[in-house]
């Protein structure tokens, strides 16, 4: 049997002074009770053999009946990983979705040729068909199709 007073049980123990406060609360056995003056003393022993029925009764409080029980700090340890996991994927994902400022500037740019290349090539591609028009409608007509193809192709998905 060892006594020692609050300070040196928090060093027996790992704990802080504040937690063997609460746990007095909880019903941490005091060898002999301070007075005014004096601290409380504490057996080392009574408080080891307190400690462990507590975290028996909390495995047995959690046992489902197979021998299985849910530790709540193992727990909520776990759901902090993944929820920590969860928000490192998100922000890779996010991270995909960024584009880098010259692969825009080069995809712009090729579609600035595609679209110059397409009109610049509208004279050549509709001068046979409108010299061959009658009247103003069919060049209209001929003129507004070609238009529309060349919008077409330049719209149309490259994958």
């Amino acid at each position: 049997m060892t006594i020692v007073n609050k300070k040196e049980l928090a060093e027996v123990l790992g704990k802080s002074e504040r937690t063997l406060t609460e746990w007095q609360k909880r019903g941490m056995p005091i060898h002999r009770d301070g007075t005014k003056g004096s601290a409380n003393q504490y057996d080392t022993a009574e408080v080891i053999a307190w400690r462990i029925k507590r975290e028996c009764d909390k495995v047995r409080a959690h046992d489902d009946g197979d021998g299985m029980y849910l530790d709540s700090d193992l727990e909520l340890a776990r759901l902090r990983a993944a929820q920590a996991n969860k928000t490192e994927f998100e922000v890779a994902r996010l991270k995909d979705r960024t584009l880098d400022a010259a692969e825009v500037q080069r995809a712009m740019s090729d579609i600035d040729s595609e679209i110059r290349v397409s009109f610049l090539s509208t004279p050549a591609r509709l001068a046979p068909i409108l010299v061959k028009s009658q009247s103003v409608k069919e060049i209209t007509r001929a003129m507004k199709t070609d238009v529309l193809q060349t919008l077409s192709k330049l719209s149309a998905d490259p994958s």
